[in-house]
C-alpha cells in the first residue's frame, strides 16, 4: 500500500483479475467522497481500494503535482498562515 497520493498515481499498478498494467494515474475513479477516492481498473472494472486526496501541503510542495493541483492549493491557501 502507498502511504501518497502522487506515490499510488505515479507507481505502475497491476490488476490481479485482468493483468492490465499501467500507473495509478491511468486507473479509472470510481466513488468519490470528501477525503479521497475508490480506484478501479480501468479494463475490467477491478477495485484496487480507496485513496485519500493528497493534502494541500503535499500538492504545493510534491514535484510530481500536476499543474491543477499547485492551483488549486495555491488558491485554497490563500491568506493563510504557514503552520
Amino acid at each position: 500500500m502507498y502511504d501518497r497520493f502522487y506515490d499510488w498515481k505515479n507507481a505502475k499498478q497491476t490488476c490481479p483479475e485482468c493483468n492490465w498494467v499501467g500507473l495509478g494515474h491511468d486507473a479509472k475513479m470510481g466513488d468519490s467522497f470528501a477525503d479521497g477516492a475508490e480506484y478501479h481498473c480501468p479494463t475490467c472494472d477491478y477495485r484496487f481500494g480507496f485513496l485519500a486526496y493528497p493534502l494541500l501541503s503535499e500538492s504545493l510542495t510534491d514535484p510530481r503535482a500536476p499543474p491543477g493541483d499547485k492551483l488549486f492549493a495555491q488558491i485554497a491557501t490563500r491568506g493563510r498562515r504557514p503552520q
